[in-house]
């Protein structure tokens, strides 16, 4: 199998470079530039009896968003995520990766788009590191999902490196390959985890 070449971009974007031609090209996602909103304070939510809003916090090109919890003795239901790119035409997020945390259990996921072919999986590199495999776990019509326990080890690779690969084969162009930064990585873990 080719493997795609891939090119940097002065700016430090993620840059996707198919072996053929390009079919759809999709545009890096830019970290938001919002102020993070002021947490609701309880008599707010006494008051009117809505339900909390989700929290966001970031970490360069991460963002960490973390559910409204019912009780303070609840477990944190959170996601570490970096949006590498989005559709052209429509603007969703065709790649993420990230860490989720729900119920005190870490687990490694990424998104890709639906138009791969399901069963060779996707190849995982973190820079310097040998690439690790993993099978789809599932594909609905936006994207299709890879989802493993985050083990110490996929976590060390994570906060310990700048910069991801990801290689998938897409029913269009053959193998596919999107390199992206994660330099922000440890900030955003070691977060997530104090949650």
């Amino acid at each position: 199998m080719n493997n795609a070449v891939a090119q940097d971009d002065p700016a430090g974007a993620p840059v996707a470079v198919p072996h053929r031609a390009a079919v759809h090209q999709v545009a890096p996602v830019k970290p938001a530039s919002k102020p993070k909103p002021a947490p609701a304070t309880e008599a707010q939510h006494a008051a009117g009896g809505r339900t909390p809003p989700q929290h966001t916090t970031r970490f360069g090109n991460w963002a960490v968003t973390c559910a409204p919890k019912k009780a303070p003795t609840d477990p944190a239901d959170c996601t570490a995520l970096v949006s590498v790119a989005k559709d052209k035409d429509d603007k969703r997020a065709v790649i993420v990766m990230g860490v989720s945390k729900h119920a005190g259990q870490l687990t490694f996921f990424a998104h890709t788009p639906t138009n791969v072919s399901i069963k060779p999986g996707v190849d995982v590199q973190f820079e310097g590191k040998s690439a690790r495999h993993f099978d789809f776990v599932s594909c609905e019509p936006p994207l299709c999902t890879i989802s493993s326990p985050a083990d110490d080890a996929i976590l060390d690779e994570i906060v310990t490196t700048s910069n991801a690969t990801f290689l998938w084969t897409t029913l269009a162009v053959g193998p596919f390959k999107v390199a992206f930064p994660i330099a922000s990585a440890k900030e955003a873990i070691d977060f997530l985890k104090a949650q």
